[in-house]
């Protein structure tokens, strides 16, 4: 109590001045404001989900109390552990009674949930008096949402299983030769939207396949598992697979996926091979059957071959079929020789753990070849080109104590070829050749070796080198110029080409052609080199459609068989004939008259010869005329000889016209009727034709006489007379002997009374003229006129005396010729020739 009593006054000191200092604090706190947030202003509600990494928050501040203040506000973004990500602080003063929209933008928002805060601190609080809601400070949730985002599942992630083709699970672990498989693909969506596409699944290599699976659908934040099977067995191998989505534009995620997969061998039969030696007893050259036995332990049966060799020389090859869990028995025949002895399994695909192959060494007595000088074989010739014909040998020599036999080999891009067999004894030496076509131009890799049936190899007996072998060379022929000359006929210029490369020997052979039938001409072998060559050839006078010229290969080959340059030239043998005019001048000349014909020469062709004779001959073969014929100057031609000839002996003349040419002989004739003839022929037609012209005149002066002797016998003694005496005159005419004379247009000779002068009218041409000019005769007009008209009866023809009348084109004068000759005709008037027809 004492120390109470001690600390009594100043207890009650302070307490005195609390009491006295109550009124006053209070009213100091009565003049700050209170300031409040209206719970109704704030724009964001609880779990706010938005697609944005940012969100403004505003609400309204106001000012209750009627006095200033001051505030401070505090905005805050964390998470909902309490890791703060954003956080403003501002300080804000306030007038009484006054409200205040405030904001902020939180721009850090993360995926998923998050929390916004708002708090004040200050002058906060309410008046009692105010009657909206209002904190002091608000929290929010607000979740960002995911985007959408689809993934397929690592490639770790993605299960093959194999199954059969009903898609029954084999039970095996891994996937083999000939199974099925189900693939599980899973996809998840992290997102907070759904999803929904398609799948591609796409394998090479083992299996060529491509799969699409549509409206597949995703879930948001979840996974699915797609399943699908292949729709065919797979093979031993690698199997490559790709996965990709569609529909994925602007999505999120791992939208491809690939990888692959060993597909492992399918069952395989599994082989064991025995034999027992063979070997002893035995010398080179024997032969031997040796038996084999194959096991197959395995449960897939087995078809192959058994191969045996010596010293890698095949020497058997048989098929073989093992069932499974059995066995099968082959006997070989060969003959022995030293070297390696081996039986190997081929074909069908066996387990690796099988016994598939037998060695062994055979050493006996025998031949033992060695190779002489290069190691290889030694080729002849080059560069090489495709289709050449390759040459090597190799030089061997046998030094053991038995003869044999041994042979080379060669094998270049697949194809073999061997030489022949080549037998030496002990101590002596050979050579071994070879040579083959060499294949299509590249680049080669020749394997060779040499073999033998009854010895021994004691050096390398095998090898390999490379040969550049070259396309063929370029052959090829063209003709440049055809020409013709009637002396040598069809001239020919060709080139031949041959391209870079060796000289070659080519056979050449050229001719005409007509048709499709060749004629070849001629042929000879040449030895070109590279470059161009011009050959000139003449075929001679050939007719033909036109000529060719063909290059062929000797003992080689050139990029085409032959090289055949054809060119059209059109040319035809030349074809003759020759014409003899039936008229003559004059038309019936006498013995030893001069005479002019006119033979004409036609020829037609290309191969015209430029110099030919002809010769006229008498009936008796005497040769009247002979000269050269005119010369030819086209490929068709008509040429016309006068020759003049002194004319044979006899009434009716046949000449014989004969053309020589070119060792050919072409004749005509024609038979002319001579001046007598002609006589004859008048006498016997115009005392015909007078006797008739005698009758009606004789007839006439009768009626005439009669008519006079019932007149008056005194009146009329000078007409009677008259007419007595002019046919008294014209019987001496008839009775009196005959002269020849010519038709001056026409040449034809006419028969007229020996002192008759007067007009006459030539038969043939009816032409008028006066006789006075062949003869001085006095003049008797009476007779003249009845010559003139009897001259003109004669050449009124019959019906069928066998001649035609023709009109010359150029003057129009008609002329009479035999009904049956169509050859040419000269007018007498004109001279124009022209044909009778």
């Amino acid at each position: 109590m004492a120390g109470l009593n001690g600390k009594t006054p100043y207890l009650v000191t302070t307490m005195f001045l609390v009491v006295i200092a109550s009124p006053f604090l209070t009213l100091v706190q009565a003049d700050s404001g209170l300031v409040s947030i209206d719970e109704g202003s704030i724009n964001i509600d609880e779990f706010l989900q938005i697609n944005t990494s940012s969100v403004v928050v505003y609400f309204d501040v106001i000012e209750t109390s009627g006095f200033d203040a001051i505030v401070e506000i505090n905005f805050e973004l964390r998470t909902l552990e309490g890791e703060v990500l954003e956080q403003l602080i501002v300080n804000q003063t306030f007038t009484g009674l006054s409200q205040l929209n405030l904001s902020h933008e939180f721009t850090l928002l993360p995926y998923g949930l998050s929390l916004i805060n708002v708090s004040l601190s200050g002058d906060i609080g309410q008046d009692q008096s105010s009657s909206f809601q209002s904190v002091t400070t608000f929290e929010r949730s607000i979740q960002r949402l995911r985007p959408l985002n689809v993934s397929i599942a690592s490639s770790s992630s993605i299960y093959f299983d194999s199954v059969d083709q009903d898609g029954h699970s084999t039970g095996n672990l891994s996937i083999a030769d000939g199974d099925f498989f189900i693939v599980s693909i899973p996809l998840h969506n992290e997102g907070n939207f759904n999803w929904t596409g398609g799948l591609w699944f796409n394998t090479t290599g083992s299996l060529l396949s491509s799969t699409y699976e549509e409206d597949i659908r995703v879930n948001s934040t979840s996974s699915t598992i797609i399943v699908l099977q292949s729709q065919s067995s797979v093979t031993e191998g690698i199997l490559d697979w790709t996965i990709h989505l569609s529909n994925v534009s602007g999505v999120h995620g791992v939208h491809q996926q690939h990888g692959q997969i060993e597909i492992q061998p399918p069952p395989l039969p599994l082989l064991s091979i025995f034999s027992d030696d063979a070997f002893e007893n035995y010398s080179a050259g024997d032969t031997v059957l040796q038996s084999f036995t194959i096991w197959n332990n395995g449960s897939v049966d087995y078809a192959g071959t058994i191969v045996c060799s010596i010293d890698n020389y095949v020497i058997s090859e048989q098929n073989i079929s093992v069932f499974a869990e059995e066995n099968f028995t082959v006997i070989v025949e060969y003959s022995i020789r030293p070297g390696i002895f081996s039986c190997n399994l081929a074909g069908q695909r066996f387990d690796s753990s099988s016994t598939h192959a037998y060695v062994r060494v055979i050493q006996v007595e025998s031949a033992e070849f060695e190779i002489i000088g290069s190691t290889q074989p030694i080729e002849t010739g080059g560069p090489w080109f495709s289709g050449d014909v390759y040459r090597t040998s190799l030089l061997l020599r046998n030094v053991g104590t038995k003869s044999g036999t041994i042979a080379l080999r060669m094998d270049i891009g697949g194809e073999e070829h061997q030489s022949e067999m080549l037998h030496l004894e002990p101590m002596s030496a050979g050579e071994l050749s070879l040579e083959f076509e060499l294949p299509s131009a590249g680049s080669y890799v020749i394997d060779w070796d040499i073999f033998t049936e009854d010895g021994a190899l004691l050096s390398t007996g095998n090898g390999q080198y490379a040969v550049n072998i070259s396309s063929s060379q370029e052959l090829l022929t063209q003709i440049e110029d055809v020409s013709m000359s009637r002396e040598h006929g069809i001239g020919v210029e060709a080139t031949l080409f041959l391209s870079d490369g060796p000289s070659r020997e080519v056979h050449i052979s050229y001719g005409t052609y007509t048709g499709t039938v060749e004629e070849q001409i001629g042929e000879f072998e040449l030895l070109t080199t590279p470059g161009i060559v011009t050959l000139e050839f003449n075929l001679g006078l050939k007719s033909s459609e036109g000529v060719f010229v063909i290059a062929t290969p000797s003992g080689w080959k050139a990029d085409v068989e032959r090289s055949v340059s054809m060119v059209e030239s059109p040319y035809e043998d030349a074809e003759y004939s020759i014409t003899l005019d039936p008229l003559i001048t004059p038309r019936r000349p006498l013995q030893g008259d001069d005479v002019e014909l006119e033979v004409m020469f036609t020829a037609r062709g290309d191969f015209l010869s430029t110099q030919s004779t002809y010769s006229i001959l008498a009936p008796s073969g005497e040769i009247l005329f002979s000269a050269p014929v005119p010369s030819f100057s086209s490929n068709e031609e008509q040429v016309i000889a006068y020759p003049t000839i002194m004319w044979p002996k006899g009434d009716e003349v046949t000449l014989r016209v004969i053309w020589l040419i070119d060792g050919l002989r072409f004749e005509t004739e024609s038979t002319f009727q001579s001046g007598e003839s002609i006589a004859d022929e008048q006498s016997s037609e115009i005392p015909f034709l007078e006797a008739f012209y005698g009758v009606v005149l004789a007839g006439v002066v009768v009626f005439a006489v009669r008519i006079f002797q019932n007149r008056d016998q005194t009146s009329m003694p000078n007409t009677s007379s008259r007419s007595v005496q002019r046919k008294d005159d014209a019987e001496d005419y008839s009775k009196e002997e005959k002269k020849t004379i010519s038709c001056p247009e026409c040449a034809r000779q006419l028969r007229i009374p020996q002192t008759y002068v007067g007009k006459v009218r030539c038969p043939d041409c009816e032409h008028g003229f006066d006789t006075s000019s062949f003869d001085d005769s006095p003049t008797h007009d009476d007779v003249s006129e009845d010559l003139s008209e009897q001259v003109k009866e004669e050449q009124q023809p019959e019906a069928n005396d066998g001649k035609k009348e023709i009109s010359c084109p150029d003057c129009a004068r008609t002329l009479r010729v035999p009904n049956s000759y169509n050859g040419s005709v000269r007018c007498p008037a004109c001279k124009s020739v022209f044909k009778a027809t």
